[in-house]
């Protein structure tokens, strides 16, 4: 029963857990952008509710530790803007989509990017990969 809420605007990213926020009325985590309106683009939550990962306009994703607000690393390999992101249901795993055409996964425990998957026609635009429960050959 520990629903939380993430949400980017503005630049910022802010997370609610829900019940707290009730009576509060406060995010537990805010992580504020430089002004510009562009620091925090696309997120998501992993399933245990741990670890957050936010892409940014240097097409760069992000991975926040939620207990502390650390980053704990940067997963650089995408050329354009990432539109997705997604963990896997183990919580092992993230894919993103972007505008360079490509969908890749990565190892949450990793920098290094596994080979773009997906390299879509260059008039195609990947908005949003989902990810099934099991990854094949794992």
């Amino acid at each position: 029963d520990n629903q939380k809420l993430l949400a980017t605007g503005y630049g910022d990213l802010w997370l609610w857990d829900i019940k707290e926020a009730m009576s509060t009325g406060q995010p537990s985590l805010h992580l504020a952008g430089d002004g510009t309106g562009s620091d925090y683009e696309i997120a998501a939550m992993s399933h245990d509710g741990k670890l957050i990962a936010v892409s940014n306009p240097g097409n760069k994703i992000l991975i926040y530790d939620v207990q502390t607000a650390n980053l704990l690393r940067t997963l650089v390999g995408h050329l354009n803007r990432v539109n997705q992101l997604e963990f896997s249901t183990d919580d092992q795993f993230l894919v993103s989509g972007s505008d360079d055409y490509t969908i890749r996964f990565w190892s949450v425990g990793s920098s290094n990017p596994y080979p773009a998957v997906a390299n879509l026609h260059a008039d195609s635009t990947v908005a949003a990969p989902i990810m099934t429960p099991t990854i094949p050959g794992r």
